[in-house]
């Protein structure tokens, strides 16, 4: 592993010291730059700028991991880390060469972060292609869960592009996030439960009307039946084929195969 440090902040010479083996000794040995320089989309080299002087940077043979500090250099770069491993057993395959950037963006940065994106006000954590933003602050366990999902996401996006429908997309991170998350929370003896709140009364929305959405629904109780539904359905479908299948089912989804008769015809559902 190698790890950048760059700021310039005026600081002790000993507690600059002192910060560069509290990191090491955590993070293991590496070699420290004096201008890091990275491969990442413009809107990362936004982030980047925004958050000035302060960043930390780490390599590792996966990611680039942003932060702000050392404690949540070690918090993302732990449950990145695992997470990726984790979603790689989930879902195998060809590494690329090109790694991906994992930032850890302070709250007065993400507003105008998710304006950039144009994503989703209540977002708490979102993935762009190679680039996973996730939002400092909240207990390590809720940092664990909103990672894991985005780095699911990542991993789909590393081997299908954007090719999966929303509902498998959005079901895949929602399955195997909390599940590696949950394995995530046992290595660490955190207490980690999710109660899900209500759902608003409103129309039921069957299969077909889940399967045909082109595009995440807004904000709202549609969106609550969605991220739940997806969840479910594509949990339903990994039970019932078996987890060590369901590559080859995704594989049929990104090439445009109905579900229903790839179910049917590839798996006797």
């Amino acid at each position: 592993m190698r790890m950048s440090f760059q700021n310039r902040r005026l600081m002790a010479p000993m507690a600059a010291v002192a910060a560069l083996i509290l990191i090491g000794g955590v993070l293991g040995a590496r070699r420290l730059l004096a201008r890091p320089s990275f491969d990442v989309s413009p809107f990362g080299k936004k982030v980047l700028r925004e958050g000035g002087r302060r960043w930390l940077h780490l390599e590792t043979p996966h990611f680039f991991y942003h932060a702000p500090d050392t404690e949540r250099m070690v918090l993302v770069q732990d449950v990145a880390e695992f997470a990726y491993e984790k979603v790689c057993e989930y879902l195998p395959g060809a590494e690329p060469v090109r790694k991906g950037h994992v930032f850890s963006v302070s709250a007065d940065m993400w507003d105008r972060v998710l304006r950039e994106a144009d994503r989703r006000r209540d977002s708490l954590a979102m993935q762009a292609g190679h680039e996973v933003f996730v939002l400092e602050g909240g207990a390590p366990a809720e940092t664990s869960v909103r990672l894991a999902h985005e780095i699911v996401h990542y991993r789909v996006w590393q081997l299908w592009g954007e090719r999966l429908p929303v509902w498998l997309d959005e079901g895949l991170a929602g399955c195997a996030g909390w599940d590696i998350a949950e394995s995530f929370r046992l290595r660490k003896g955190w207490q980690l439960s999710r109660d899900w709140p209500a759902a608003e009364e409103g129309p039921a929305v069957d299969l077909a009307q889940l399967t045909g959405f082109s595009a995440y629904p807004a904000p709202g109780p549609e969106a609550q039946l969605f991220y739940r539904q997806c969840e479910a359905f594509v949990r339903a479908i990994a039970r019932r084929i078996g987890f060590a299948k369901l590559p080859g089912f995704v594989d049929a989804q990104a090439e445009g195969e109905s579900w229903d008769a790839c179910l049917r015809g590839r798996f006797a559902f």
